[in-house]
């Protein structure tokens, strides 16, 4: 499972990181100590970040299986079912936001 920070911004590097804490100022999800000396973020960062403005965020494979049940159940015509391949294509082609995690990954 992963968490969205919402109005956080991406700290430029781990001095400016939230998530750097303790004595050793060590990383809580890398276990690392900071590397006070970088002035980005280092390579194994675990933050991502979410581009915004952006729309309303959805499970696009979810909603390529409510596709695929309406291409097997409803009594559309061809040219409808067609169509709607068309759509799970573009949906395929549409840059992540964020990409899938999990099992099926």
């Amino acid at each position: 499972m992963s968490v969205l920070i919402r109005k956080m911004e991406m700290p430029k590097g781990c001095w400016a990181c939230p998530f750097v804490v303790g004595k050793y100022y060590e990383c809580l999800f890398t276990k690392k100590s900071s590397n006070w000396g970088l002035t980005t973020r280092p390579s194994d960062c675990p933050l991502i970040g979410v581009p915004t403005p952006h729309g309303r965020l959805i499970d696009a494979d979810a909603f390529k299986e409510t596709i695929d049940y309406y291409i097997r159940e409803a009594n559309w015509s061809d040219a409808h079912n067609e169509a709607l391949g068309w759509a799970k294509e573009f949906i395929d082609n549409e840059q992540a936001v964020i990409e899938a995690e999990g099992s099926e990954t």
